[in-house]
């Protein structure tokens, strides 16, 4: 999780996706740790990958103020995604 945070800071997003892919793996009950994982998908532009992490935020901090900013972060993509299909 710090190596993930200092390629942040260095600008390395794609490494860092990979370093927090890792920590999911590792803890994948860590609401926390996916939630920095589906801003980062974002960043990158991984629409599906983002999608799922954001959602399964929401599953596992149900009822929670997490669950609540995943689920806004979820409206706001699935509206803007929504947004590039339309003609």
């Amino acid at each position: 999780m710090d190596l993930a945070g200092l390629l942040l800071d260095q600008g390395r997003v794609r490494e860092a996706v990979e370093q927090l892919r890792r920590a999911v793996q590792l803890e994948p009950g860590t609401a926390d740790l996916h939630l920095l994982l589906a801003d980062e998908l974002a960043e990158v532009g991984d629409r599906s990958e983002t999608l799922e992490e954001y959602r399964e935020v929401v599953r596992l901090a149900r009822g929670t103020a997490l669950a609540e900013v995943a689920r806004q972060r979820l409206s706001t993509l699935s509206s803007r995604f929504s947004e590039r299909s339309t003609p």
